[in-house]
């Protein structure tokens, strides 16, 4: 039986392939007399009703404004300096995200020779924030927090890395191009980054970006990794480090997560016998951000590795229909396995990690294929009435599946589904400026 997620969704959208137009809003002044305000007595934490801007009380100002995005509050504060000082009150901006929790993506977007990232409201498609970047070709990797990182493309070593605060347009940007153990592979040989994962430490609060290199010609078959803090101190500075106890898929957006701290990496069990560890399929390797060490191994859903028994391990590599595909994913904090079944009845299952210690998985999803586009979805989020967010890999189209009806709903589509996140943070957290249609 599915469970409820953490996010908080309105009725589906059914927009087909449509971006749904904003509803039009009264203006204030006919806002304000058709809703009623709360005494500032009963809300307790704010300051006594007073009169701004002409007859409008404050508690009702107040109301007014929590009803509205986040993108008009921002627009709004340059009304006066008594509205701004009321929207960036702690308490204001901790109501509004309650409000409005969202969710919100972040994605890449290309407007002639403008250049930048999106803040979406994934729902409807409506932008609420656009903020442009110098960087030609960067690219958002896909994480679950409350900035957003850029990367450039595929072979990117002369681009910074980059952090991004959507809410005020700061970044925090590496200088180096590699760490310094390995700079001299760079005198004989070329080094790429095979790709980047970032995630935050939840003690600390501190951001830390962890990539894989590929090197041409091989110095070595153990894959070599590099970490970098991004704290706002200084820029950021490459550091190498151990690389996983087994080989992984290190080329490949699907077969990462980030949560909590934690990196997972799915384990590139096609190579078991040529490798001299052991790697079980469906085995998952783990790095602690914190600690900036590999975990022990993860076995994966027992039902799922039991499928790949020695005779089905090369062949789903070579031919996918032979058993199925296998991604992990952050599906509302939890670390889970999808696997993709091609034999009849076709379906995904979704195993949610429930307990690391004792390797319990349980299977909370199984979702029917009826259609050719549906191997190759991705889940990005559950909602919490049930519903999942999928992205269609060979279109970039979002759509919502409701396993009580078992139907799908189309959303809007990516220009680029290999460039976006879900964003967590809140837009009105600082002086958020820089607003765009």
């Amino acid at each position: 039986t599915p469970t409820s997620g953490t996010l908080t969704s309105p009725p589906p959208v059914r927009s087909h392939h449509r971006r749904r137009r904003s509803p039009r809003r009264p203006d204030l002044a006919l806002a304000t007399s058709a809703m009623a305000s709360p005494s500032s007595e009963k809300r307790g934490e704010l300051p006594p009703s007073e009169h701004i801007a002409g007859e409008l009380p404050r508690d009702a100002l107040y109301d007014i404004l929590l009803r509205l995005p986040a993108k008009d509050v921002c627009r709004l504060r340059a009304v006066s300096p008594s509205w701004r000082s009321l929207t960036l009150d702690p308490i204001f901006v901790k109501a509004h995200a309650a409000r409005h929790p969202g969710p919100l993506l972040a994605t890449t977007f290309a407007d002639g020779e403008s250049r930048g990232v999106s803040i979406v409201d994934l729902l409807s498609g409506d932008v609420i924030k656009r903020i442009r970047t110098s960087g030609p070709d960067l690219r958002v990797p896909r994480t679950r927090l409350d900035r957003v990182c850029l990367v450039g493309g595929r072979h990117p070593m002369g681009v910074p890395v980059t952090l991004l605060d959507p809410a005020t347009g700061a970044v925090i940007s590496s200088w180096q191009v590699i760490s310094m153990k390995y700079a001299g592979l760079l005198k004989t040989r070329k080094a790429y980054m095979d790709s980047c994962v970032f995630g935050k430490v939840p003690s600390t609060g501190v951001y830390k970006a962890f990539r894989f290199l590929e090197v041409r010609p091989l110095v070595s078959p153990q894959q070599l990794c590099e970490v970098m803090t991004l704290n706002g101190r200084s820029a950021g500075r490459w550091r190498a480090r151990p690389g996983p106890p087994g080989r992984v898929f290190s080329d490949h957006t699907m077969k990462s997560a980030a949560i909590d701290g934690v990196l997972y990496f799915l384990m590139d069990f096609s190579n078991m016998y040529h490798s001299k560890v052991t790697i079980k399929p469906a085995s998952i390797a783990a790095f602690n951000l914190k600690t900036e060490e590999w975990m022990p191994p993860i076995d994966g859903p027992g039902q799922v590795s039991s499928l790949y028994d020695e005779e089905d391990v090369l062949p789903v590599f070579e031919d996918p229909r032979a058993v199925g595909i296998l991604s992990i994913t952050n599906l509302n904090g939890s670390l889970v396995v999808a696997q993709v079944r091609h034999s009849l009845p076709q379906s995904m299952d979704l195993w949610f990690l429930m307990d690391r210690e004792k390797g319990v998985w349980v299977k909370k999803y199984s979702i029917g294929y009826y259609r050719r586009e549906d191997h190759f979805s991705y889940p990005l989020l559950v909602l919490d009435d049930e519903r999942i967010v999928f992205v269609m890999q060979l279109t970039g189209l979002l759509q919502v599946y409701d396993p009580k009806t078992e139907t799908y709903t189309d959303l809007w589509q990516l220009e680029d589904f290999k460039s976006m996140c879900i964003y967590t943070g809140n837009l009105l957290s600082q002086e958020a400026t820089g607003f765009h249609c």
